[in-house]
């Protein structure tokens, strides 16, 4: 055969085959046997390529939580679920990889899809999350809420002016001039005296709209749902609600409502039955390594854990796929405090959960009080979503009829 056989289309195309081959079955010879993560089980596919999840939402149109779920009962406790990631399932870990003290790196490839790389939740470093929080946290502080609770009833039931004649001491509470983007245009609340550049600024206002448009309103629908299923729940809240605000002449506070230990387990119960935010938040492990539910974690692992493996654990939740707000009272009911995420935990958690709370409140303390609600018969029979990073529900609407209260 002459040289010029050998390099003739034909053969440069075979030669170009056999490197492609040879280098896929070195990247799985690799990525099943010598990667640091190898002794970890998975998914071979997920071992191989970052694609994966991509695959399960967008083409097999499924929820990778569902997923994980069959995953995690398969393989146990810690599950490989990329090249360099691992998702884990034990409601403690949860409380390892998020806790206060640590100063982990957020993953890129999550936290840069949503177009808010500047803001305070796509920052990925602790340190540049913190400059941002640390000015929205005056505005969002608990004492800030409190402050301004009058806003956030007029805002959320549209009532300003029947309010303020009921009671013009609330005028008193509105903030006239200063809001979250007043502080955020202040040089001084910035430690290095200047004002983040106009697409950081924009950055943050889409991250708090997109934080606070869907989380509490999937947690009243969710809540809502299953008070009109269970009509012992419905009657007791009603019933707790009445006694505390027997008439309409004034507005709740939120520490009075706060007191009310039904309304109180139902909120709770509410959030830990809603997905909130269904997906993972990874965490990229420090150079030196850690250890996480027992095992050595080496640096750069990208490792992550979705609240709804605490939320709907049987050791910690008994009948955790049943709506139970009794299972929030008494000094029982207190331990069980410590395993609520819906807002994270740790120094990346929510700024905005003093805010989410009080809506709740409100909303849930409104429409029980002020109106009568029977589901309507064309609701869907249970509420079906999948893993959208927040849920995207499936099958028919959640509608109820809704008659005024006299008083």
């Amino acid at each position: 055969m002459m040289l010029a056989d050998l390099q003739e289309p034909p053969f440069r195309w075979v030669l170009l085959l056999l490197c492609v081959a040879a280098w896929i079955l070195y990247q799985a010879v690799r990525a099943f046997y010598w990667h640091p993560l190898a002794r970890f089980p998975g998914p071979r596919v997920a071992a191989l390529t970052r694609l994966y999840k991509a695959y399960v939402e967008c083409v097999a149109q499924g929820s990778f939580v569902h997923v994980l779920e069959k995953y995690h009962e398969r393989f146990g406790d810690i599950v490989r679920v990329g090249p360099n990631e691992l998702h884990f399932s034990n409601p403690a870990t949860y409380l390892e990889i998020y806790n206060p003290a640590n100063r982990w790196d957020k993953e890129e490839s999550l936290y840069h899809s949503f177009g808010e790389d500047r803001s305070s939740f796509g920052f990925l470093t602790y340190r540049e999350a913190k400059e941002r929080k640390d000015v929205l946290n005056r505005m969002l502080s608990r004492k800030a809420i409190l402050g301004s609770q009058g806003i956030i009833q007029e805002k959320l039931l549209k009532a300003q002016i029947k309010d303020m004649t009921d009671d013009p001491s609330k005028l008193e509470k509105l903030p006239h001039s200063r809001t979250v983007y007043h502080e955020l245009l202040r040089p001084e609340a910035y430690k290095s005296g200047q004002v983040p550049c106009p697409g950081s600024l924009y950055e943050e206002a889409q991250a708090l709209m997109f934080g606070g448009a869907d989380t509490t309103g999937t947690t009243l629908m969710h809540g809502t749902f299953y008070i009109l299923k269970l009509p012992h729940v419905y009657q007791r809240l009603k019933e707790e609600l009445h006694s505390a605000w027997p008439n309409f002449n004034t507005l709740p506070d939120l520490t009075d409502l706060e007191k009310l230990p039904y309304l109180t387990a139902v909120l709770k119960e509410s959030l830990r039955i809603s997905p909130g935010v269904a997906s993972a938040l990874p965490r990229v492990v420090p150079p030196s390594g850690t250890k996480l539910s027992g095992h050595f974690i080496p640096g750069g692992t990208v490792v992550g854990m979705s609240s709804h493996f605490v939320h709907r654990n049987e050791a910690v939740f008994d009948k955790p796929n049943e709506f139970i707000p009794e299972r929030w009272l008494g000094e029982e009911g207190k331990q069980l405090d410590k395993w609520l995420f819906s807002f994270s935990y740790g120094p990346r958690s929510c700024v905005g959960q003093n805010l989410a709370w009080a809506e709740l409140y409100f909303c849930f303390a409104h429409l029980y009080r002020k109106f009568d609600v029977t589901i309507d018969p064309s609701s869907p029979s249970e509420l079906k979503w999948r893993d959208r990073f927040l849920p995207e529900y499936l099958g028919p609407h959640l509608k109820a009829k809704i008659t005024p209260v006299i008083a």
